[in-house]
């Protein structure tokens, strides 16, 4: 192994840079005062946010043909690589391997590789470096990547059939997580209109009647939420003053820390009242509500819980804002929604549908997070040559 400013990398791999190896261009933004620039839409044109990190087949925003003569725009050719110069949160620094015929704005820059360099492996080299890319021009504002800057970056090649089998045991490990993705996403799309269906027209029923609220089943009751829980403040605990424990500490987004006193006896409800405001979670053992949260208490002996919390996830709480300059959710505004109430043996059985479904979506979860682990390993040890893969000749390689 010899050394480099990366990190150790095998003695038989060639240490460079990207503008040894890659033609790096960007594009530009026709003026948006001519409506013929971007009319008809006829050339897929990029911006940052189209870059996250997996292969690009389909662009949302176009460009006329007179949009890309009369701009900086250009055309980018299929097996490049895009990187995010600007962009929020994450997004700068985000590479992505191009798979079509794309132009972009000025906040792309596009890495053409030489025959001696295979796209999908500087997409997987340039994701190891993420946080060495972020770190060049640090986190603060949009500002900071440029093409001098991804010219000068660091670059490692091993022989270019080895690049290629890296390339595509990454590519078949993201192929699997892109499709976990999307059962998860249709999974919960199912879920969203199971829930519509269940808490309004139930399990069953063949009797309606016509409410204020419109047609429920004949045996439903109406309440206001005032009438059936209260909602209480959770307490402040500082990070500072948290001991390590088993005990959830619970915020408006769900679990942030643990603790080692509970202030709730689980399982419970906690609904975020500000940040993420009228987020509802459910805690199965006891927990600590900080003061960003209300936890539930029951007052009526009908409800059950588990249902209660389906049914709250159901009411959309994150409208009832106290304000647009501070939000939060307004106590009062949450007492006064009505909620359709089912008979108790009917809302366990609807729970138990429920419960299924989330059991189904926690263990495509758990096996997306696996493949994501196994994605991490697989990079560190195959990007730096601590693994090295057999090539066999007969192989097809990206």
């Amino acid at each position: 192994m010899k050394k480099t400013k990366i990190g150790l990398i095998p003695e038989d791999w060639e240490f460079s840079n990207i503008g040894n190896y890659c033609d790096v261009i960007t594009g530009g933004t026709p003026s948006t005062k001519i409506e013929e620039y971007f009319n008809p839409p006829e050339i897929p044109w990029m911006r940052s946010g189209e870059i996250k990190g997996y292969k690009i087949k389909s662009i949302s925003t176009f460009i006329s043909k007179k949009g890309l003569e009369n701009s900086a725009a250009r055309i980018l050719p299929r097996k490049s690589v895009v990187i995010a110069l600007a962009g929020q949160g994450k997004t700068r620094g985000t590479t992505s391997p191009l798979e079509i015929k794309s132009s972009c704005n000025q906040s792309v820059a596009c890495m053409v590789p030489n025959g001696k360099l295979n796209y999908i492996f500087l997409h997987y080299h340039l994701s190891r470096l993420y946080k060495y890319i972020r770190n060049i021009t640090g986190d603060v504002g949009r500002e900071g990547l440029n093409l001098k800057l991804i010219r000068k970056f660091p670059l490692i090649l091993p022989p270019l059939n080895e690049q290629q089998k890296i390339a595509t045991i990454l590519s078949n490990v993201d192929d699997l997580i892109l499709q976990t993705d999307k059962i998860i996403e249709n999974l919960q799309i199912l879920k969203r209109g199971l829930m519509q269906r269940l808490f309004t027209e139930g399990l069953g029923h063949t009797e309606f009647k016509q409410t204020r609220l419109g047609k429920i089943p004949k045996e439903w009751e109406i309440k206001k939420l005032e009438n059936i829980l209260i909602l209480e403040y959770g307490k402040g605990l500082p990070k500072r003053k948290r001991q390590n424990g088993p005990i959830p500490v619970v915020g408006s987004n769900g679990i942030i820390d643990y603790h080692n006193e509970h202030l709730v006896n689980g399982p419970g409800i906690v609904i975020g009242r500000k940040g993420s405001m009228g987020k509802v979670s459910w805690i199965n053992e006891n927990f600590w509500p900080i003061d960003t949260t209300y936890f539930i208490k029951i007052i009526d002996n009908s409800i059950d819980k588990k249902w209660l919390y389906y049914a709250l996830t159901n009411l959309n709480l994150e409208r009832l804002s106290l304000s647009d300059v501070v939000p939060g959710l307004n106590r009062e505004y949450a007492y006064s929604r009505n909620i359709l109430i089912p008979k108790l043996y009917e809302q366990e059985q609807i729970v138990k549908i429920l419960e299924n479904i989330d059991k189904i979506i926690e263990n495509e979860q758990n096996y997306l997070n696996n493949l994501k682990n196994t994605k991490k390993g697989l990079m560190q040890e195959l990007l730096t040559g601590k693994k090295r893969v057999k090539i066999n000749q007969d192989e097809v390689l990206l």
